[in-house]
């Protein structure tokens, strides 16, 4: 097995077994596959689709390869989500509870900021909120040393088709909402996500982060932004 000295840390196709996946650390291929871990299955999956239901006061969603099987969910409980894989087994935490709400736009926090966390409590990075109107949201993706590593941004003028892009601003990723339902106090979506695969790390784990929670950090600004309103 040979793979250039040049090439990042990441998930990469098995070169003995090229239907799994197994971790390239930047130097050598190790022991690590695809098979055993329920969240390597997300983060190297090229099509995930997430079903979404908000309810007043409760978000929840699962999450499914492209045959629609199932292979995780999330759970959200005020400000913090948990991504949980196959037999719930931790995959990531996402925590925006030490985080206040600012809309001005000069601040680079942004509107909110969620702190990506995996299963080992190691933080990977975070998902900031810096851009907002009528639900079309932009996710600026940061690592944890707080560089900018992509973006997640509305294509066009609707909220429910959206495009990523890496540091250098080559396209990675796309999400769109592919059915609706519901009414004011009650909502079932669901959104389709195709990934380019493999990404470095820790952009596979942001962005699919970023692709499992965007229906709940839709929900949560607008809620905050209809609150803020109401308070004048």
């Amino acid at each position: 097995m040979s793979t250039p000295p040049t090439t990042p840390a990441g998930w990469y196709a098995d070169p003995q077994v090229p239907s799994r996946w197994r971790w390239w650390d930047g130097a050598k291929w190790t022991e690590n596959v695809s098979g055993g871990d329920p969240g390597v299955l997300m983060t190297s999956a090229d099509y995930l689709v997430v079903r979404a239901s908000a309810r007043l006061g409760r978000w929840s969603a699962t999450v499914h390869d492209r045959t629609l099987a199932q292979v995780g969910r999330v759970t959200m409980r005020g400000y913090q989500m948990r991504l949980l894989g196959a037999g719930d087994v931790p995959v990531l935490e996402l925590d925006a509870s030490s985080t206040r709400f600012s809309w001005d736009s000069a601040d680079r926090g942004g509107l909110r900021r969620w702190t990506l966390r995996d299963a080992a409590a190691r933080q990977l990075g975070e998902m900031a909120v810096t851009k907002y109107f009528n639900r079309r949201i932009t996710l600026t993706l940061r690592d944890a040393a707080g560089q900018d590593v992509g973006t997640l941004a509305p294509i066009g003028k609707v909220d429910h088709d959206f495009s990523i892009v890496d540091a250098a601003g080559t396209a990675v990723g796309r999400v769109w909402r592919a059915e609706r339902e519901g009414g004011l106090l009650e909502e079932d979506e669901t959104w389709a996500a195709q990934i380019v695969r493999p990404l470095p790390a820790p952009l596979d784990s942001l962005v699919l982060g970023a692709v499992c929670t965007l229906d709940s950090v839709q929900h949560v600004v607008m809620n905050a932004r209809s609150s803020r309103r109401s308070s004048f």
